[in-house]
């Protein structure tokens, strides 16, 4: 009896159990109860989830590496709650005394109780970094990672425990409907989250607050006595959490940490992210961050514009009579000025977030009026510059962050480059850029740059690399028009009409080319161009993201302490986990398959003159399956979650329906498993998912192909969503009913914890490698084999 309850092969039978003595007692658990905190549990881990998502995004400029990590790790630590928890229920079951199922769901209530204070102490650990890492003004990947573990913690481990001891409160036949409800919550949560909470209520208040309304939930169907005072304590908690502005000081204490002297002025937390305003200590100058990375700094009123008109001269004079120009990033400022000035007869500038709203019209006041020519958009860029093809724009520039996350990196692939080129016009010119070490191209610096550079000439005839702080790169839909030659620009820029202060008409041509000059650094644009061109480094694109990985690598090495750098003018030497990853290769991966096939075949042929090892090898079939099945589910998940923001456009509120459609599949999977609960059929479905993993490139090239056509994109999306989820769960009852068979009186914790410790496998090795280096279709492979290799393993095991 050290395992949760199980499926029998019909669920909804009422056969009654044999009796117990663990079933007598006192006060047990209404059935009604047991299901609304079961599904309470499942709603509120999933938000706890998310909100944890959130706030290592904001910690770690919003890469999405933090998904599958935080997502492994609540799996990870739900595993080892429910694991202590039936180890706990195995010794605590035999004691004398009250019932033990009544003992069950006092802790349970009592556990549960103590959620929303957890998910506070999650939040304030996620947002403490001045003393956590010695006092680093940023984190490095692996910091970040361990905070991650650690901050996720608390609450996954407890809502494993609560689960396994309010399945030991119901009867055993109870386990399948149980399960069910713990998903119908997490689709709840995640649904509540997503239209409900976001932007709406602080992750502060809203942990005891949720925590409060459950118990309300719970004690209306019948548990008054133990949840009443869980509600007040949360409510309790709450209201001093908002009354006292717990959520503002923790943002606070963060931002003092990261930058010491700078005056937090403003946060926010809206569907795309964490937004924080902060003044500088000695002007007025105010810069605005979303997700920890920089959005966009507003200088003090007067001061100069050069670095604007800098950018602005640079980026026009590569097209010899630019009328129509495109800005995507650094909106809100003042360089949509300076492009003006360039005398362009229209200027569309595209930010993200709405929220940026405020910020930008304040900018305005500061500049002076309005222009007619500015055309402001709040869009995702990639959908924006889709449905603008034949728009003709002379000029697209962008002003992107580092491809530091899969959302970013959508804006560096091969598809979102043939996407700008159709949006230009028949000699138009794109502008990027990416961080570099001044000047000079180390080995990690060139690995991105030369990615970025053979990803723009894969599509465009002619591409130019400038040196400098970053890397300017300079595409072009005809060769021979875009210019590095400072004479070349600096006629143009003459003819645009750009002035400086000081110096006559006559004499702009010739500031013009010193300006160039000193921007470009002619003497070494020959010899960067020939490293990078030297360089090993992939295109990157939608399927695989290499880019992103190349990213991390570089941010990884920037704020490491260490000073051992490798490459000059860079903080911090290469951490060599993302060198090894780097190297990974397809053959790497299958050596998982092999694991899993190298103990069935010893166990096999030992059992075949040991009889006592036959269970043994039996049980490790099905825990293989159920650990492989486990790995599939978040495998796909991460994978659609990926592709969609490549092909669709991302917002919090789409990967949260995602999330949620997941778990309507699972759901909907353990309800029909459950009365298909045969080896047969759990056989069936395993082939199934390697026939999905085999299936699904094409399913995805083909949404891809869809373009703009957003409903049928989305619509596609949810249902191969809700596949991977039908999939996964429509297993698991199958799987306890053959465990049971094989003498296991309550063997669905051990394919519970199975199941999780896959799950988490999955989430965090397709997010932070496959993808990124394999790619989407090697990574489902990779997958498919995994899983026919657990089959394999099973079928060999049980013939034995």
């Amino acid at each position: 009896m050290s395992d949760p309850e199980s499926a029998t092969r019909n669920p909804q039978s009422a056969i009654p159990p044999t009796p117990n003595p663990e079933r007598r007692g006192p006060n047990p658990a209404p059935p009604r109860a047991v299901v609304a905190l079961v599904v309470s549990i499942g709603l509120f881990s999933q938000v706890a989830q998310i909100v944890m998502f959130r706030e290592m995004l904001a910690t770690c400029r919003g890469t999405e590496v933090f998904f599958g990590v935080v997502l492994a790790a609540g799996l990870l630590w739900t595993a080892l709650g429910s694991a202590v928890a039936g180890l706990f229920a195995r010794r605590a079951a035999i004691r004398p005394g009250e019932g033990w199922a009544a003992r069950a769901w006092g802790y349970a209530a009592a556990l549960f109780s103590l959620n929303g204070l957890l998910l506070i102490g999650q939040i304030a650990l996620a947002r403490h970094r001045s003393t956590t890492w010695g006092g680093a003004a940023e984190l490095t990947f692996l910091e970040a990672v361990a905070s991650a573990l650690l901050a996720t913690g608390p609450v996954a481990f407890l809502c494993g425990v609560e689960f396994v001891l309010a399945l030991h409160a119901a009867r055993a036949e109870a386990f399948a409907r149980l399960y069910q409800a713990d998903a119908w919550g997490a689709v709840g949560g995640g649904l509540l989250f997503t239209f409900a909470l976001v932007g709406v209520v602080d992750p502060v208040t809203l942990g005891p607050a949720l925590t409060g309304a459950l118990c309300l939930l719970v004690a209306a169907a019948g548990a008054r006595r133990l949840m009443a005072t869980g509600a007040v304590v949360g409510i309790a908690a709450a209201a001093a959490a908002w009354a006292g502005g717990l959520d503002a000081r923790l943002h606070e204490r963060r931002w003092r940490a990261l930058y010491p002297g700078f005056k937090l002025v403003a946060t926010q937390d809206s569907r795309y992210g964490q937004l924080a305003v902060l003044r500088h200590p000695s002007e007025e100058q105010h810069s605005l961050y979303l997700d920890g990375g920089l959005v966009e700094t507003l200088p003090p009123p007067g001061s100069a514009m050069t670095d604007e008109r800098n950018q602005a001269i640079f980026a026009l004079a590569q097209h010899p009579a630019p009328r129509r120009v495109l800005l995507v990033g650094h909106s809100l400022g003042r360089l949509p000025l300076a492009l003006l000035e360039g005398g362009i007869e229209r200027l569309d500038a595209l930010e993200l977030d709405p929220a940026f709203f405020a910020v930008m019209r304040r900018a305005l006041r500061q500049n002076g009026n309005r222009d007619d020519r500015l055309h402001m958009h709040f869009a995702d860029a990639r959908r924006f510059i889709k449905a603008q093809r034949g728009a003709a724009y002379d000029v697209i520039l962008l002003n992107l962050p580092d491809p530091l996350s899969a959302f970013v990196n959508r804006l560096y692939t091969a598809e979102f480059f043939r996407e700008a080129a159709a949006a230009l016009s028949e000699g138009g010119v794109l502008v990027t850029s990416v961080t570099a070490a001044a000047n000079y191209a180390g080995e990690t610096v060139g690995q991105l740059s030369a990615s970025i550079l053979r990803t723009l000439q894969a599509v465009f005839p002619q591409v130019l690399v400038a040196p400098g702080e970053r890397h300017t790169f300079i595409a072009a839909t005809a060769p021979g028009l875009a210019s590095l030659e400072p004479g070349v620009l600096a006629r143009r820029a003459a003819r645009r009409g750009f002035s400086a202060e000081g110096i006559k008409p006559e004499e702009m041509e010739a500031y013009a080319a010193a300006l160039f000059e000193n921007l470009i650094v002619t003497s070494q644009v020959e010899s960067l161009r020939a490293t990078l061109e030297g360089s090993e480094a992939a295109i990157n694109t939608d399927a695989r993201p290499i880019t992103y990985q190349l990213a991390l690598l570089v941010w990884n090495q920037v704020v490491s302490a260490s000073t051992e750098a490798r490459d000059p003018g860079m903080r911090g030497g290469t951490n060599a986990l993302f060198c090894a990853a780097l190297r990974f290769r397809f053959a790497h991966g299958l050596l998982l398959p092999a694991a899993i096939l190298v103990p069935a075949l010893a166990l096999g042929a030992v059992a075949r003159w040991r009889a006592g090892v036959r269970g043994a090898g039996r049980t490790y079939g099905v825990l293989v399956v159920a650990a492989a099945t486990g790995l599939f589910g978040m495998a796909a998940e991460v994978i659609l979650i990926y592709a969609f923001q490549s092909t669709y456009g991302y917002a919090y509120a789409e990967v949260g329906l995602l999330v949620a459609a997941f778990m309507v599949g699972l759901a909907l999977g353990a309800r029909v498993g459950g009365r298909l609960a045969r080896r047969g059929f759990l056989l069936a479905v395993a082939m199934v998912m390697v026939g999905y993993c085999l299936a699904l490139p094409a399913a995805l090239g083909a949404l891809g192909a869809l373009g703009s056509a957003g409903r049928w994109v989305y619509g596609g999306f949810v249902a191969l969503v809700l596949v991977a989820g039908f999939l996964d769960g429509a297993t698991f009852p199958p799987l306890v009913q053959v465990l049971r068979g094989q003498g296991f009186e309550r063997p669905g914790g051990w394919v519970y914890a199975a199941d999780l410790a896959g799950s988490g496998v999955g989430a965090l090795a397709t997010g932070a490698l496959l993808v990124p280096v394999l790619g989407a279709s090697a990574a489902l492979h990779l997958v498919a084999a995994t899983v026919a290799a657990a089959v394999l393993a099973a079928l060999f095991v049980w013939k034995s």
